[in-house]
């Protein structure tokens, strides 16, 4: 790499299964590549880990489900790293949803899972860095 890092957005990537890999963003150093996904949802956010499910409920009651983001950014990671294997290098694939609405309430069912509001995005960054 000629720089220390690159930070790369909307990065879409094709496996030869023909699979479209489309990450929000890419932040690549020598030490790691990091895959981040940003969900912008308004309400609170419970997770049914052995369902693979989110759910949000509004402020009004209102419940929908959404699929699991962290199903998506595994599937990223698994293909960056048959990526990266395949060129030789063995390097740490590692992932984050991100949310980027403050209004989102993250409830204690996601408090295990690589899931942070922006606001804490930095620091998690820096504690990467000193992998």
């Amino acid at each position: 790499m000629e720089q220390c890092h690159y930070l790369l957005h909307d990065v879409q990537l094709k496996a030869e299964s023909g699979a479209i890999h489309q990450m929000d963003t890419l932040y690549m150093s020598r030490n790691f590549v990091l895959i981040v996904e940003i969900k912008n949802i308004v309400g609170r956010v419970e997770y049914m880990e052995d369902n693979h499910q989110f759910i949000r409920i509004t402020s009004d009651g209102k419940v929908d489900g959404f699929r699991s983001p962290f199903d998506q950014v595994k599937r990223h990671a698994r293909f960056m790293r048959q990526i990266f294997q395949k060129a030789g290098y063995h390097i740490p694939i590692v992932y984050m949803i991100v949310s980027a609405n403050p209004k989102m309430i993250m409830s204690a069912s996601l408090s295990a899972q690589p899931i942070i509001h922006v606001s804490g995005l930095a620091e998690r960054m820096f504690r990467n860095l000193l992998l």
